[in-house]
């Protein structure tokens, strides 16, 4: 095989997809600098997290796939 995990219960592959928004606020009047949000979303499960830092992207996808 080429590395890719199969499960025993199934006999299908162990595939996991996520799907990463990210949206930038809308300048205001301050001078300040331009912020953005995301929202990571497992889609086998549902599970959803809000996120500001890459890093939690990161995070979320080794919990959900126990690392």
């Amino acid at each position: 095989m080429d590395g890719r995990q199969v499960d025993e219960s199934n006999g299908s592959l162990d595939i996991h997809s996520f799907v990463v928004r990210v949206w930038f606020d809308e300048p205001g009047a301050e001078a300040r600098p331009r912020s953005w949000h995301g929202q990571i979303t497992h889609v086998t499960t549902g599970e959803q997290r809000s996120v500001k830092d890459l890093d939690e992207i990161t995070a979320f996808i080794r919990s959900s796939l126990n690392l």
